[in-house]
């Protein structure tokens, strides 16, 4: 080997030497032991120098001292059973190949010794586990610092846990943490609250958007400290509890919080508001209190009520300037040094109670009343002074004393009885009056005292003694401060005369109730003996006059119910009294007027009204409706307090049917009148129409007969002629209403001239109708125009035609009626006789009430406008009444209508019907004719049309120039063609006049209406020639004809 190499080696061992002592200098001095055990817990190598056992030293064993040792002989001072886990958790690093920690306890004398042991299995190449290597360090200290910390922890949280207030920590929005207290006041478990709730969910929801939004803004926040906050929480119940709440910033688990102290303050808050409502009780008490009240202590004025300030007249600027005000008061007072001396008296005793009267300089008077404030043990911590002002009570005393003696002076003036009673001597002392109301004088009498037994033997009535001595031992049994009753006798005066009299007894008494004086008064009191026997008397007629009273009475309280009731009362309601006494007016009266009834019943208590008459309905007991007019009035006591109602009741139900039917026969005279009124108004109308109407047709006639009908104006003047002639047949109807048309009547068989319309009716109805004819048996004879008959039938068919719709049936019967007194009555237009009747009948939609009151009104229709002209039942109502009967009719919506017409029986001779004759071809003549017309236009239009055919014609427009030119003619005239109604002369006595100048002479009348003069009621009288306006120039010429040919 060279120097070189042997060098080298050298340096290599040296620096091994080096490098070994240094890491066993290193291992030797470890903070922690080292230990490495083969598989059968043998040591390979360790050093326990860094550990501490007894004492607080570990031997130092050397590695090679351990080296080849089994586990448990290296240890020697480690506990037996410490050793036997560690053993155990070795071998199972062994099998298991994973490290594992425990940590193991050590007692030593000076305490517990606690190691850290970690072992890691040393593994070869191939992954088995070849060694283990333990590493163990002493972790005493922390372990004691850990146990310190638990048991702080553990007291902090029995102090948290068992604190009276409630603490949560709040943190992230979240409640974190929350003690017992803190669950039992939000009634909340520890669960429901940490990390669930946040302090805003408590917060009732009254207190959000109100005061106190600002304060729940602090728990928005875990910066926010909160201070004495003081907050309504809703509890899990739904209760709300009152808490105060202090809360101050912390660091909770590394994070800021806000930990808060929750105190329940609701029975505090409660107190506290009872507390503030009795304070302000007592001070609303004490500034309502009519009397001034100061309350001191020994050294000051506490408290005072405004009433002071108001006696005082203390300014409002010095009320809180406790000087200022004293000296105030000291000024207002009137005798300041008497006032002084009471004070001074209150301090040298202030234990006793005082009492004064202060008078102040504006002449007002106050009673000073103080007392001691006394505490629980006696002592005086204060006064209490009220203050009243007695000014007027003063000035009432005065007044009364004075009142007094004037009353004693005015009793002595007035003659009034008046009497005391000497408890010395128990004789009575009299005065004046007293003498005088018995008829003598004390001087009489030996003087103006006397005892009870004199008084009774010289003046008591000898039967009215037993009761005054039976009252006087009752009273004697009595302790003397007993009332005493009034007593009531009579007195025989030293005249003879004997005169009703009540003594009045009074005590005095004093403060402790024993009586001190016994006065009394005696009244006269006859008259009003006489005025009750006079009631008693009154009384009596008027029980006699409410039980006999052929008129219902009864008497009712304030709420209508029956007091007392007659015997009439109870037979016009079919009541007996007893069951009346158990009713009231609601029972009895209509309902409909019960509202009305009670309101006039208010009135009559109120005295709105001194009486109340009414005619009213009332329920009999079988429910039958009985009329009575009611007169009731209010009894009173002598105070006006209200007593009961006193009624009379009258049945008036006779009398009101009796007026109903007035009513109603009023109404038909009424409803006659109107259509009376109407149709004169309807022939003026006519009459004038038809003059108008004369005069187109005459000229139309005229005019055709000069056109050749094959000229175009004789069509135009046909259409004027048929217009025309259509007017006529309206004014006829009107005239026919208005019993003004002037009709030719026949006597006639109804059934006959029914059946001669019959085709013709149907026609009229239409197919859709079926017409039933019932012709009555042995139907007597009627005086009727037949076309009158036409105009009744085709009217009321064309009627029942318009109410039946699509599909109906019409009926027509005839029979006869006969009419008596008791038929007739109720029916103004009715004659008691014999009648004809006809009847048309529908079961068409039927009228109501309203329209059935109306349908024989002139133009009254139900058509539509320009369907009807509303003159048709007008006009059978105008030729009914025309020929003196009467329809009645019957309708009901829904049922149909039926119309009864009644014509009167002719009993005369019967008259052949005459058949109506063929129309013959005009025929003129020469003759001479006065015609005699007051309306030019007519006069002109017949003149022509006469002179047309031949005649010689004499117009004439008044009868003044007709009787000037039938004397100035010199030939024969041979017709005085005459219009009826004219000024100063009517046709009739025109012709009358003219009968002596031309006794030959024929007259022909025209007239629109007759207005009585040729014909009754329309009805033309037999041999009187009549020609009806309008009429044609045919017309004309054929009546004119005819007349001047009637042999």
């Amino acid at each position: 080997m060279s120097d070189t190499e042997s060098f080298q080696s050298k340096r290599k061992e040296a620096q091994l030497r080096y490098t070994h002592r240094t890491l066993r200098s290193i291992f030797k001095h470890l903070p922690f032991g080292i230990i490495c055990l083969d598989e059968k817990l043998r040591v390979l190598y360790g050093n326990f120098g860094g550990l501490r056992f007894e004492g607080g030293k570990t031997p130092y064993l050397p590695t090679v001292d351990l080296m080849g040792k089994y586990f448990h002989e290296s240890l020697p001072f480690i506990d037996p059973a410490q050793l036997e886990v560690v053993e155990t958790t070795i071998k199972k690093v062994f099998d298991e190949g994973a490290p594992i920690t425990l940590t193991i306890r050590h007692e030593t004398s000076t305490g517990p010794v606690f190691h850290e042991l970690w072992i890691k299995p040393e593994k070869d190449k191939t992954g088995n586990v070849v060694s283990v290597l333990g590493i163990a360090h002493d972790i005493s200290q922390i372990k004691r610092s850990e146990e310190a910390l638990f048991d702080s922890e553990q007291k902090y949280r029995s102090m948290i846990e068992n604190a009276l207030v409630g603490i949560f920590i709040h943190q992230d929005g979240k409640i974190q943490f929350a003690n017992k207290r803190f669950c039992d006041i939000c009634g909340y478990t520890y669960e429901e609250l940490v990390n669930k709730k946040s302090a805003l969910d408590l917060i009732h929801p009254d207190e959000f958007g109100g005061p106190c939004q600002e304060k729940t803004t602090l728990f928005r926040s875990d910066q926010n400290s909160i201070s004495g906050v003081h907050l309504n929480i809703q509890k899990k119940d739904g209760t709300t509890v009152k808490v105060s709440i202090l809360g101050g910033n912390i660091t909770y688990k590394g994070r800021p919080a806000i930990c808060h102290n929750v105190l329940d303050i609701t029975e505090q808050a409660r107190v506290q508001e009872e507390l503030q409502h009795k304070t302000a009780v007592l001070e609303a008490q004490l500034n309502a209190s009519p009397d001034g009240i100061v309350v001191t202590n020994n050294d000051e004025v506490i408290l005072q009520n405004r009433r002071v300030s108001e006696l005082f007249k203390i300014p409002p600027e010095i009320e809180m300037d406790l000087p200022k005000q004293e000296k105030w008061v000291w000024d207002m007072l009137k005798h300041p040094e008497k006032a002084k001396e009471q004070v001074a008296f209150v301090y040298e005793q202030p234990d006793k109670i005082s009492r004064a009267e202060l008078e102040l300089n504006d002449g007002r008077i106050l009673d000073i009343f103080s007392g001691p404030v006394l505490g629980k043990d006696g002592r005086a911590y204060g006064r209490i002074a009220t203050h009243r002002d007695i000014t007027e009570q003063k000035r009432s005393e005065l007044a009364l004393r004075a009142r007094q003696i004037q009353l004693s002076q005015a009793m002595e003036l007035a003659n009034i009885v008046y009497w005391e009673l000497d408890l010395s001597t128990y004789e009575f002392i009299l005065n004046d009056p007293f003498y005088a109301l018995h008829g003598t004088t004390a001087e009489q009498e030996g003087g103006y005292r006397m005892t009870g037994n004199d008084y009774v033997n010289r003046f008591m009535h000898p039967d009215d003694q037993p009761r005054y001595f039976q009252l006087a031992r009752e009273t004697a049994e009595q302790p003397w401060n007993s009332a005493f009753p009034d007593f009531e006798h009579r007195i025989i005066r030293r005249d003879g005369n004997i005169r009703h009299i009540v003594s009045r007894v009074r005590l005095v008494r004093d403060d402790d109730g024993a009586t001190v004086k016994v006065y009394g008064t005696t009244q006269d009191i006859t008259e009003r003996k006489q005025m009750e026997s006079a009631v008693q008397e009154s009384e009596a007629l008027f029980r006699k006059v409410f039980e006999e009273s052929p008129l219902g009475m009864l008497m009712a309280d304030a709420d209508l119910r029956f007091i007392r009731v007659n015997e009439a009362f109870c037979n016009m309601l079919g009541y007996s009294e007893q069951e009346l006494g158990d009713l009231a007016f609601k029972d009895i009266l209509h309902p409909e007027h019960m509202a009305e009834h009670k309101r006039y019943m208010a009135d009559l208590i109120n005295g709105a009204a001194p009486v109340h008459r009414a005619e009213k309905p009332y329920l009999r007991k079988d429910k039958e409706l009985v009329w009575a007019c009611a007169t009731i009035s209010v009894i009173r006591d002598g105070t006006g307090r209200f007593l009961y109602f006193l009624s009379t009741v009258e049945d008036v139900t006779r009398q009101k049917k009796v007026q109903e039917e007035k009513i109603r026969l009023e109404s038909q005279l009424r409803q006659v009148q109107k259509m009376e009124a109407v149709g004169t108004l309807a022939g003026g109308i006519a009459h004038d129409f038809n003059n108008m109407l004369g005069v187109i047709l005459g000229h139309a006639d005229l005019a055709l007969n000069d056109v050749d009908p094959r000229h175009a104006l004789h069509a135009n003047i046909k259409e004027i002629r048929n217009a025309a002639e259509r007017s006529a047949d309206l004014t006829r109807q009107l005239l026919a209403f208005a019993r003004k048309q002037t009709v030719t009547p026949k006597v006639l068989d109804l059934n006959q001239t029914i059946e001669g319309m019959l085709k013709m009716l149907r026609r009229l109805i239409g197919e859709d109708i079926e017409l039933s004819w019932l012709p009555g048996s042995e139907v007597w004879p009627l005086k009727i125009d037949p076309s009158q008959i036409d105009q009744i039938l085709a009217n009321l068919c064309v009627n029942a035609r318009d109410a039946i719709q699509n599909m109906g049936k019409l009926t027509i019967e005839t029979g006869t009626a006969s009419m008596d007194e008791d038929d007739c009555h109720g029916h103004v237009a009715l004659i008691p006789g014999e009648y004809v009747l006809l009847v048309v009948s529908d079961n068409g939609k039927g009228m109501d009430q309203k329209t059935m009151e109306k349908i024989f009104d002139p133009f009254f229709t139900t058509k539509q406008v320009g369907k009807g002209t509303g003159l048709g039942l007008a006009t059978v109502y105008g030729i009914i009444k025309q020929n003196n009967g009467f329809v009645y009719v019957y309708s009901e919506p829904g049922y149909g209508t039926t119309f009864r017409i009644y014509l009167p029986r002719y009993s005369g001779k019967e008259d052949p019907l005459e058949k109506r004759s063929q129309a013959a071809p005009l025929l003129g003549g020469h003759e001479t004719i006065l015609l005699v017309e007051d309306e030019p236009a007519i006069l002109n239009m017949a003149r022509m049309a006469l002179e047309k055919y031949g005649y010689q014609v004499l117009p004439a427009v008044s009868p003044k120039e007709a009787l000037l030119m039938a004397k100035t003619h010199r030939g024969t005239i041979d017709l005085l063609l005459t219009d009826l109604v004219m000024p100063q002369m009517n046709g009739k006595k025109l012709a009358d006049t003219l009968m002596p100048l031309c006794p030959k002479l024929k007259y022909l009348f025209m007239s629109g209406y007759t207005a009585n003069v040729i014909a009754h009621h329309g009805v033309l009288d037999d041999g009187v020639n009549f020609l009806q306006k309008p009429f044609s120039a045919q017309v004309l010429i054929t009546k004119v004809h005819e007349v001047l040919n009637d042999a």
